[in-house]
């Protein structure tokens, strides 16, 4: 029991952004004959929300507040600084309710104040979409600053989360903290990028403004590292494992790359008649049954060399770019040559070959993380643009 409880704890645990009711979805289908034991999650639910700074609406409001150990009042109940209240919180379905006043008092309340009213400020010039606290930490001798913006598109099969800590000590100035991107891609595969970025400086002035203007910074230059960082891995690592392909805009059909084989001569003689035709031109095994009535020279013409090496006889008509193109969209493999079998009847070829399917499992898995790299410099990109217009 105590290791099963241990491993499924461990799922929570990696619950990727904005998937932890799939996952808890998934572990009562794999502990169906220990119902029990997904009552026994509690503190791993717990552990998860604050970890992850999950967020909630507060019933009766819009504005999304955050969940984080910095904000516990215990006993299930946290408390948000600039909605002036406390509220209950169900870890396992994420849900707030019993709203009650709160107001804030002790050392570091002025602080907090005037640093949570600086910090709307950034945010809302610098992210497209955030939720963000302060509160005093660690027996009120420090103060934490949280930001959390999240990006949920589980129609396109991606989830993404960007996580800012920071706390501030006031006797020496110092700022430390971290910044932690997560970004789920799993459609047609399961591709995750975490990042953990270690942020230390210095604040001169105590004051709300001096600490945001140094988170500003710090986030400022890590946004800029990963935005270098993703162009040099798709133009440069990524680049050089396959070879230049064209530009089509159109998504690739992988079932069908999937599919196609390796013939050999006999298998596709075996293909001759007007319901059931194969070509092989340039070695390249071609379904042309669907072409037959649309050929412009007439079904003889396809028929005369179904089953057979139709190389010379397409290289001797002269077609067009258009009529290549159009061929390789009946492309089903390649001919794989016995002994005996007829020998090619052009050696140069004059057709386009298909895409490397050899390559097509690391096709998809350089296409998420070209993806999830994408999505992790998109907070970049909205910062950039939005500081841009900000100065303008």
């Amino acid at each position: 029991m105590a290791s099963s409880l241990a491993t499924i704890e461990s799922f929570v645990e990696g619950a990727p952004p904005g998937e932890l009711s799939d996952v808890i979805n998934d572990i009562k289908t794999l502990t169906v004959n220990e119902p029990e034991l997904v009552s026994e999650l509690g503190p791993a639910f717990e552990k998860y929300n604050e970890e992850q700074f999950v967020t909630v609406k507060l019933p009766g409001s819009s504005q999304q507040v955050v969940i984080s150990s910095h904000n516990s009042l215990g006993d299930g109940r946290y408390f948000d600084v600039e909605s002036s209240s406390s509220f209950a919180f169900d870890h396992a379905t994420q849900k707030a309710s019993e709203v009650q006043s709160h107001v804030l008092d002790g050392a570091q309340a002025d602080l907090v104040k005037s640093t949570l009213k600086s910090l709307s400020t950034y945010v809302q010039e610098h992210y497209p979409s955030a939720s963000y606290g302060v509160y005093p930490t660690e027996n009120d001798t420090k103060i934490a600053v949280i930001i959390v913006a999240n990006k949920y598109s589980p129609n396109n099969y991606w989830n993404g989360r960007w996580r800012s800590l920071y706390i501030f000590d006031p006797p020496s100035g110092v700022l430390d903290g971290s910044i932690k991107v997560d970004v789920h891609y799993y459609e047609d595969g399961n591709v995750r990028l975490l990042t953990n970025k270690p942020i230390s400086g210095y604040v001169s002035s105590d004051t709300g403004a001096g600490i945001c203007k140094e988170i500003a910074a710090g986030e400022k230059k890590y946004q800029e590292e990963l935005n270098r960082g993703f162009t040099s891995l798709s133009e440069g690592a990524f680049k050089s494992l396959r070879r230049q392909l064209p530009v089509t805009r159109q998504k690739i059909e992988w079932d069908r790359v999937i599919s196609y084989r390796e013939f050999t001569y006999q298998d596709v003689a075996e293909h001759n008649t007007k319901k059931d035709l194969f070509l092989v031109i340039h070695d390249k095994v071609y379904d042309s049954t669907k072409f037959i009535d649309e050929h412009p020279g007439g079904e003889e013409v396809l028929l005369d060399v179904g089953g057979q090496d139709a190389t010379e006889a397409f290289e001797d008509v002269g077609h067009s770019d258009e009529a290549r193109e159009t061929l390789e969209k009946y492309y089903v493999g390649n001919v794989k040559r016995q002994p005996g079998d007829p020998t090619p009847k052009a050696t140069a070829s004059a057709v386009a070959p298909p895409a490397d399917t050899s390559g097509a499992g690391m096709g998809t898995a350089l296409y998420a993380f070209v993806f999830i790299g994408g999505l992790a410099a998109y907070f970049g990109y909205q910062y950039l643009q939005q500081n841009q217009e900000a100065s303008a």
